[in-house]
């Protein structure tokens, strides 16, 4: 430099204009017109120097002296200073949380719960910037919550984060993206026993659904996966809980024609299931009637018109009420005699009543044959009026057709004259009990008598009769 910058003038900021040698400490002022400056500085500006030279300020400085160099000033050369240092009145506790408050809170602080110093596991000023969804306390343990309020830990963030690089949320969006592509062809592929068992299979088709039985990579744990053909890849969904026999049946039919009636239910045995014909025996709360006597029942159905007649008839203790009253069945009568004419009598002829004056027993007046009927109990009572050709003739009961005695237990009477020969005899009486095992005809017959004579029986005086009486 040929010629000293200190003969210059600068202009101040405030537009004002001084000798550079006033502002450096000393000097005669010049009395140069002031020279160009573009900033005024306290270094690094530019002045222009009266030989027409342009200077940094730092060359001025230099060039002046008593200063020192323009990065280094002795204290002394500092002009004005103070005589003490007084900092300003400020409160840090008010304005940032202390060292030892960050200290209580975080010196122990591990993935899942806050203490201090003092073993206090409570979360402190933690709390109040938990807002419950995203993040929870719970039994002062800080949780982080999904969006269904569902605790996961770290150990399930690092495993859906494994492989990705995105957000969590990124990857459940491209998961479910891959899920609903895959779900629309999704069909069932195999089951494998290990991983690596499906890392080696080669045949997979878009939406295959795999089972892992025992995932090497999961804990063991049983497993699904779903190949996406578009990422090339088993996509995995989650832990797969199930029976593989669930399924399993005795009797299981690979077709079901002609099949028809058959169902599913539980053999008590041994507890499978069974594709069976439902049992009688089985039905619950069914009739205690067999198949045989309801079909046998149903067949025998008709309607009955007299129903309300019928409700009015009642059994109790073995006696029949009708309408309340008890009933008392009519037992059958009969009651017949000899009337108008004799009958001669010879041995095997059949006494003839030839009257009937009452009752409902089946009686034929012209034969003397009257009908018992199965399982009645009959009172038979016979009187005869007879002329006698000789001292006695004999007369019993006897089947009408076989002229047998009954086996169910005869009756027979023998009639004694008083005097032989035509003799007039009221006084004999034949008596019978009997049950009939089947309804068949019965009659009185002459069977026997003393010599060859002929007997008669009487009619004029109404005293030949024959009485019947159900008991």
């Amino acid at each position: 430099m040929t010629q000293s910058p200190r003969s210059g003038r600068v202009k101040q900021s405030d537009g004002t204009t001084q000798n550079i040698v006033d502002i450096l400490g000393g000097g005669t002022p010049l009395d140069k017109a002031p020279v160009n400056i573009n900033k005024f500085a306290a270094q690094g500006d530019e002045v222009v120097g009266e030989d027409g030279n342009v200077y940094s300020f730092t060359q001025l400085l230099q060039n002046v002296g008593g200063g020192g160099t323009v990065d280094s000033v002795d204290w002394a050369d500092v002009q004005n200073k103070p005589s003490s240092y007084n900092p300003t009145n400020h409160n840090h506790d008010e304005l940032y949380y202390t060292k030892q408050q960050v200290d209580d809170e975080f010196s122990a602080l591990n993935p899942y719960q806050v203490k201090n110093n003092s073993g206090d596991s409570s979360p402190g000023y933690l709390e109040n910037k938990i807002d419950g969804s995203t993040l929870a306390t719970e039994n002062n343990v800080v949780v982080v919550k999904d969006v269904q309020g569902l605790t996961i830990g770290i150990v399930e963030i690092n495993d859906a984060l494994t492989g990705t690089e995105t957000n969590i949320q990124s990857q459940i969006n491209q998961l479910k993206n891959d899920l609903e592509s895959a779900a629309q062809g999704m069909h069932f592929y195999s089951e494998f026993e290990t991983k690596a068992d499906l890392d080696g299979a080669t045949t997979m088709t878009d939406g295959a659904v795999a089972i892992v039985l025992a995932d090497e990579t999961h804990d063991g744990n049983r497993t699904m996966y779903i190949y996406s053909g578009a990422l090339g890849m088993w996509r995995y969904v989650g832990r797969f809980e199930y029976v593989s026999n669930f399924l399993e049946m005795q009797d299981t039919p690979t077709t079901y024609e002609n099949a028809d009636g058959k169902i599913v239910k539980v053999d008590e045995t041994n507890g499978r299931l069974l594709f069976d014909f439902q049992k009688w025996s089985d039905i619950q709360d069914g009739p205690s009637s067999s198949p045989t006597d309801i079909d046998e029942a149903a067949s025998q159905r008709h309607e009955h018109t007299n129903k309300p007649s019928l409700d009015q008839i009642t059994v109790e203790n073995g006696s029949l009420f009708i309408n309340g009253v008890e009933f008392v069945p009519k037992k059958q009568t009969l009651y017949a005699r000899r009337t108008g004419s004799n009958q001669s009598l010879p041995n095997g002829e059949t006494l003839v009543f030839n009257s009937k004056t009452s009752g409902d027993i089946d009686y034929d007046e012209s034969t003397g044959e009257f009908t018992l009927e199965q399982g009645k109990t009959y009172s038979i009572t016979a009187q005869f009026h007879m002329y006698f050709g000789d001292n006695w003739t004999m007369v019993k009961l006897v089947y009408a057709d076989t002229e047998e005695e009954p086996s169910e237990g005869g009756a027979q009477v023998t009639l004694n004259a008083v005097n032989a020969g035509n003799a007039n005899n009221t006084g004999n009486i034949l008596s019978a009990l009997i049950t009939p095992s089947s309804t068949r005809a019965f009659k009185l017959m002459k069977s026997d008598t003393q010599g060859n004579s002929n007997d008669t029986l009487k009619g004029d005086r109404n005293s030949s009769s024959l009485r019947i009486v159900e008991v």
